[in-house]
């Protein structure tokens, strides 16, 4: 296995990890994801931030607080962060009446607002994945790698694979082009309603990516 593959592989075995957490669902639907984008289009930035909370089937609640004009980092060149959620010292355990009252602070870069939709859902969707695993006291909390992977399992993959179409770029956040890209295709093979034949078709891409140079 060469070094892409070594690379591919880490990303595989840490999925394999978060898996045990929740059972790959399906992507969006169109009717949930287009209620999505006319809350962001609108301005209603809360709500889309619920909706999104809501694949993650969270209860805890949110407060959004906007700051910033500084720079936000593009595809490829992290500078800063787009989105931080500030959590306590000790996060009680996801699911518990404790966990689902904690007030959960999230501070989005106002640039965030006004760029394209997947990139607000994506990185509103990596700091959700932190109040998750920390909520889960799990032992990846800290991996900023298996929180953008997280993501992918509650049915954001196709949203973020939109992120690398346009942008020819070889890091998005945490994960090479390569890793998202195994790592996507590994989501596409696991998701309940993949037909066949594509099902087919990412595995084969996936020994294709173990086995890179």
């Amino acid at each position: 296995m060469g070094k892409k593959g070594e690379l591919v592989q880490s990303v595989l075995d840490i999925l394999q990890t978060l898996v045990k957490i929740e059972r790959v669902q399906d992507s969006i639907s169109p009717e949930a994801e287009a209620a999505m984008r006319r809350d962001f289009e609108t301005g209603n930035y809360v709500q889309c931030i619920k909706r999104i909370r809501a694949n993650f089937n969270m209860r805890v609640p949110l407060k959004a607080e906007y700051v910033g004009d500084g720079k936000l980092p593009l595809p490829g060149r992290p500078v800063g962060s787009p989105a931080v959620v500030y959590l306590p010292a000790y996060m009680p355990l996801f699911g518990t009446e404790q966990f689902n009252s904690l007030l959960i602070t999230m501070r989005i870069n106002r640039l965030l607002l006004t760029t394209r939709y997947e990139l607000f859902v994506t990185a509103v969707a990596h700091e959700l994945s932190h109040v998750l695993l920390y909520g889960l006291h799990h032992p990846l909390c800290e991996s900023e790698v298996a929180t953008d992977l997280l993501p992918m399992l509650f049915g954001f993959a196709e949203i973020r694979r939109r992120i690398y179409d346009w942008d020819a770029v070889d890091r998005l956040g945490y994960l090479k082009r390569s890793q998202f890209k195994a790592a996507y295709h590994w989501v596409r093979a696991c998701q309940p309603r993949t037909p066949p034949e594509q099902r087919a078709e990412s595995l084969k891409k996936l020994i294709r990516y173990q086995n890179e140079e």
